[in-house]
């Protein structure tokens, strides 16, 4: 592979990786807000 075919595949792999933070974090979240929603 050239270094172009190589830092694309880095970018691929960051954004997935950011994507499953943000998903994750997201549910976290909602989580958080019913628990305190439901809690009071």
């Amino acid at each position: 592979m050239n270094n172009n075919t190589k830092t694309t595949l880095k970018f691929l792999a960051a954004g997935l990786v950011a994507a499953a933070m943000v998903m994750m974090a997201d549910t976290t979240l909602a989580d958080v807000v019913n628990a305190v929603l439901s809690g009071n």
